[in-house]
């Protein structure tokens, strides 16, 4: 696997002096570019050594994929601009996990918001794929989100619509949140694009502790068995980046030198 981080482009060198192979960049941050901040960073992205294979942070609240205020003139709009600029980077799979945008609100019909979330995927994955991405859903517990909350549930959601560029994020932070068995990734091995992974300290998604990885490791052991080969990017949004990027970058190593040795 190669261990990426999910971030700002405005911490690219921290994590390249960190040890990362690989960036992952918010839709949100890309699309709200001015046109001659957006070429300065593709110069940068596309002359440095990181890889960028994905986006994180799909879209803004504002941004409906679900609801009586879905707006699919916005959508379209949106995903066109943000995918032609992720064409351009050399990224290849978009992550859809955007729990507010999504979410049921009081009075709304979970089965219809789902249908609409169908919808709505197959919209991004219409426009996705005249630029040569793969939409990734995303389950996300319910700390953050009321529909999708299960690997199981976005793996049936995938294999329903089944379509040519839809997949998964695998996001351990998640699974483990809603005391996923790790088994799960065994059976939506093969729709797995990309994996994150933070800690979870008062439901926060922050940066890797080494006395809690343990927790972690059957997860990472599973991807192994499951043949995954890609990804495993930190998305974490609290701590002190100076001290935490370097310091998760090595905890990252170690666990998957252990999972890798016990998958066999």
């Amino acid at each position: 696997m190669k261990v990426g981080c999910c971030i700002g482009i405005g911490c690219y060198e921290q994590v390249l002096h960190a040890g990362y192979r690989s960036i992952t960049l918010p839709g949100v941050e890309l699309s709200a570019m001015d046109e001659a901040v957006f070429e300065k960073n593709l110069k940068k992205v596309t002359s440095g050594p990181l890889d960028v294979y994905s986006i994180n942070s799909f879209c803004p609240p504002s941004l409906r994929l679900t609801g009586a205020d879905f707006n699919r003139q916005a959508l379209e709009d949106y995903a066109d601009r943000l995918f032609s600029r992720a064409a351009r980077l050399g990224v290849r799979y978009v992550g859809v996990g955007s729990p507010a945008s999504r979410s049921t609100r009081p009075g709304e019909d979970p089965a219809a918001a789902l249908e609409e979330l169908k919808n709505s995927l197959a919209i991004l994955c219409r426009l996705g794929e005249s630029c040569g991405l793969t939409i990734l859903l995303e389950s996300v517990c319910t700390l953050e989100c009321n529909l999708i909350t299960y690997t199981q549930e976005a793996a049936r959601l995938v294999r329903t619509l089944n379509l040519p560029n839809l997949g998964l994020v695998y996001d351990i932070y998640h699974a483990h949140m809603m005391g996923e068995d790790p088994r799960y990734i065994l059976e939506a091995g093969d729709l797995i694009h990309a994996v994150h992974i933070a800690q979870n300290e008062g439901g926060k998604r922050c940066y890797l502790r080494e006395e809690n990885m343990t927790e972690y490791l059957p997860y990472v052991e599973a991807l192994y068995k499951a043949g995954y080969d890609g990804e495993l990017n930190l998305e974490a949004f609290f701590g002190d980046i100076a001290q935490e990027l370097p310091r998760s970058k090595a905890i990252l190593d170690r666990a998957l030198t252990t999972a890798r040795q016990h998958a066999v």
